[in-house]
């Protein structure tokens, strides 16, 4: 199951980019909500006001530079992530749970699929 990149790199990739190859529905989306404290959303009030944008440009941009900047530390911690998958579901379960493989067989293991 190794893929030279695998599709959700490609994906936030496109993200980063800006471009997600995808169309616009002309429904409305249901966007779940950020939440943040206080202080940060008078900031990112303050900063869309002035840039004569809405919250939600000025946040999702900031967000794409954001990424943009530390592309190359991103890219190095999916690759370690993608490195401990070997295709068994106690790898995933491993990864996303943090333990390790030798930890889940202690506590019963998983049924592999």
């Amino acid at each position: 199951m190794t893929q030279s990149r695998p599709e959700f790199l490609d994906h936030l990739s496109a993200l980063i980019r800006g471009t997600t190859g995808r169309r616009r529905s002309n429904r409305r989306s249901t966007s779940p909500s950020l939440k943040v404290n206080s202080e940060t959303d008078r900031v990112i009030s303050h900063g869309a006001h002035f840039l004569h944008v809405t919250k939600k440009e000025l946040v999702a941009q900031a967000v794409r530079v954001y990424l943009k900047v530390r592309q190359a530390e991103l890219h190095t911690a999916i690759q370690e992530a993608m490195a401990q998958l070997d295709g068994t579901h106690a790898a995933r379960v491993a990864l996303v749970s943090g333990l390790t493989k030798g930890q889940i067989e202690e506590l019963g293991g998983v049924e592999e699929r």
